[in-house]
Parts: C-alpha cells; structure tokens; sequence
C-alpha cells in the first residue's frame, strides 16, 4: 500500500517503538512475553468452551492493550516536543 517491498526490513514494529521510547530490550522481550501468554491464555480458554472467561480475558486485555497504547502515543508526543524545548 505503501510502495514499498513487504520483503524489506523496516523500525516500524512495536517493540521498535519500545526501543525507542526508552525500553530495555529486557523488558521489551519480557513485556511481548506476556502478551503472548495472554492471548494464548485467551485462545485455550476459548477451545475450552468458556465463553464467559474468555470474553472477560478479551476485555481485560483489549483494554490493557489500549491504555498502554495510549500511554505510548503520550509518551512519544512529550519526546517528540521535549526536542524541541529551549534549556534555561
């Protein structure tokens, strides 16, 4: 959609971002560690045929999910502007 080879490496990831941002790359590999427990968590309890928790986990981790990104989209403006601040 872009123009650009799908083949091609980019910095357009999330971690990146992460990196970015200021992450460890510690506890970038911690934190997609446990978004990948949670969605697995999520995925049994949906092949388990437990609607409700699975819903519940869905919510919850859609929400965490949204606030985190949230946060970052904060964060990255207060970097981006902070460039840009005279020092007194």
């Amino acid at each position: 959609m872009r123009g650009r080879s799908p083949f091609h490496g980019d910095r357009a990831h999330f971690y990146d971002y992460l990196l970015a941002a200021g992450w460890t790359a510690r506890k970038v590999a911690v934190s997609c560690y446990l978004l990948t427990a949670f969605l697995g968590l999520l995925g049994w309890l949906a092949m388990e045929g437990r609607i409700r928790r699975s819903a519940i986990s869905g919510l919850v981790i859609i929400a965490t999910v949204l606030l985190g990104a949230l946060w970052f989209a904060a964060r990255r403006r207060e970097v981006r502007h902070s460039r840009y601040r005279v020092q007194i």
